[in-house]
């Protein structure tokens, strides 16, 4: 669980800027399933908190 975010602006995130990719060519397109998608932007979600995510807890 985490409380928020912290804000790293310009910062070069290589995980970020592959899923990015990835998503590119499946914008605009047909996804029946749309599970493709979904788990690519769960993936995107994860790192993004394990990553920047911040918590008063300590661990």
């Amino acid at each position: 669980m985490f409380d928020d975010l912290g804000v790293c602006r310009g910062v070069d995130d290589p995980t970020v800027r592959d899923i990015g990719a990835a998503l590119l060519p499946l914008i605009g397109k047909d996804d029946p399933e749309r599970s493709l998608v979904a788990r690519i932007v769960l993936a995107l979600n994860a790192h993004i908190v394990h990553c920047y995510g911040r918590s008063r807890r300590a661990h």
